[in-house]
């Protein structure tokens, strides 16, 4: 049946408009974007093409296997066994002032650099600078009170440089890191004590 209409629109508009119900589902166009456009208005009241195909492909997906999860994706399967993983993780929950080097030397990881940090990122382990200090506690401020009090008079205190305040290193080995797990930044396992003089 054809459907005329006085919009002028030309001969592919009446070609469209006349075709089979048949037709229109297997015309290549009903996928595209141009398609969805001319064939919107024909999935129902209030739907979309692109909302009808969908229930469409879930239904036969649900009628052939049963099921409508996805597939396990197929890909190229790690380099790394789940043993070789483990140690490479408790390897630096056992050393974790270590560079990432060193625990792949140490431990025979088959995989590259890149692949290591994604075995730790996958892991409770995260890197992080290390903290230089322990948090004070009642004990340190306590002890510090007294030292005041007990040096209160003593002279020449503008010579005096606070140890406390400078760290003076012979070398530059820059930043140092550490893995450990979130919400352990004071951990006395985690601290780097510079100490006075390196």
């Amino acid at each position: 049946m054809l459907l005329f209409s006085g919009s002028g629109r030309g001969e592919n508009d009446i070609e469209i408009r006349g075709r089979s119900r048949n037709a229109r589902r297997d015309d290549p166009r009903r996928h595209t974007l141009a398609g969805d456009q001319q064939y919107g208005g024909m999935a129902g009241q209030g739907g979309s093409l692109a909302r009808t195909m969908d229930l469409e492909r879930i239904r036969n997906k649900w009628e052939t296997d049963g099921t409508v999860d996805k597939r396990k994706p197929t890909g190229r399967p790690k380099i790394t066994t789940e043993v070789e993983d483990n140690a490479l993780v408790q390897y630096l929950e056992q050393n974790p002032f270590h560079v990432m080097r060193a625990a792949i030397q140490r431990t025979d990881f088959p995989g590259s650099r890149p692949t290591a940090c994604r075995r730790i990122k996958e892991s409770s382990l995260k890197n992080y600078v290390a903290t230089k200090k322990m948090i004070l506690g009642n004990e340190h401020k306590q002890a510090r009170i007294i030292f005041a009090l007990n040096n209160i008079l003593r002279e020449n205190w503008d010579r005096v440089i606070f140890m406390e305040e400078k760290v003076f290193q012979s070398t530059n080995n820059g930043q140092i890191r550490v893995y450990r797990p979130r919400r352990t930044r004071f951990n006395e396992n985690f601290v780097s004590n510079l100490g006075g003089f390196q």
